[in-house]
C-alpha cells in the first residue's frame, strides 16, 4: 500500500452536528472514479493528499516511478446541507 493501512472515518455525523444550528442535513451521495494512472500523475495525486504530505510516505511515492500504471478508485463523499 502506498498510502499504507486504509482506515476508513464516518466524517459526515461530525460535519452535520458542527452545522446543524444552521443548517439540516439535505442529500448524500459518495461520488466514485476508477482512473489508470502513471508515473507522475499518480505522484501528483498522491502529494495532494494529507497523506502524501506526511514525511512517512514520501519514500513510498518517490518508489512509484517504477511502476508501469496503478489503477485507482477516487472517492469523494457529498453533503448537500441546506439552511434552516
Amino acid at each position: 500500500m502506498v498510502q499504507g493501512q486504509a482506515i476508513e472515518r464516518e466524517r459526515v455525523d461530525a460535519v452535520v452536528a458542527t452545522h446543524a444550528p444552521f443548517f439540516s442535513a439535505g442529500a448524500r451521495f459518495t461520488v466514485r472514479e476508477r482512473h489508470r494512472l502513471e508515473g507522475d500523475a499518480l505522484r501528483d495525486l498522491l502529494r495532494g493528499t494529507y497523506r502524501g504530505r506526511r514525511a512517512s510516505a514520501a519514500g513510498r511515492i518517490e518508489a512509484l516511478h517504477t511502476l508501469d500504471a496503478l489503477e485507482v478508485t477516487l472517492a469523494s463523499d457529498i453533503l448537500v446541507l441546506e439552511p434552516q
